[in-house]
């Protein structure tokens, strides 16, 4: 049996397309119990689906369950590509949004937002909220970090038992 790629695609006959515009791409995905899980329902899913629309590149979850012996295909929307219109309006903050297929969007959002705190300039109220809640998020990052944390023994040395 052949071995499948990150993604199956059910569409790589006839070089992936489906009428005119949609292709089933492989990508690095999310996976629970060796399953595919959509970040929007929940559910497995078996690969993704990529949608051209003008210049703009959105993709969708591609759902298979059969029914009644019949295959039914459902799809969730995941995001653009990129989102021009809307990264225009937090240009000033340093945002450029991402979709669902991006799982390290937050913390890029938070390391993006951190650094536009960094210049903008803020009344004392706003700063004092800022650093008593990121006082509490550090002290919870430095928590998970420690279950972490592992020694390393140089080479040559040994342990104490």
């Amino acid at each position: 049996m052949r071995a499948r790629s990150c993604c199956y695609s059910a569409l790589s006959k006839n070089n992936g397309k489906v009428g005119n515009a949609f292709k089933v791409v492989p990508h690095k995905c999310g996976t629970v119990s060796g399953e595919k899980v959509c970040p929007r329902c929940g559910m497995k899913y078996v690969g993704v689906e990529r949608r051209r629309k003008g210049q703009r590149l959105y993709y969708y979850a591609v759902h298979r369950e059969r029914s009644s012996g019949e295959l039914k295909v459902k799809k969730c929307y995941l995001g653009a590509e990129e989102y021009a219109y809307v990264g225009q309006m937090h240009a000033k903050e340093g945002l450029a949004l991402k979709g669902l297929l991006d799982r390290g969007r937050a913390v890029d959002y938070l390391l993006s937002l951190l650094g536009y705190v960094e210049r903008a300039e803020l009344d004392r109220e706003q700063a004092s909220a800022l650093v008593e809640r990121l006082e509490e998020v550090t002290e919870l990052l430095r928590k998970r970090l420690g279950k972490y944390h592992t020694f390393v023994v140089p080479a040559g040395q040994r342990t104490q038992p």
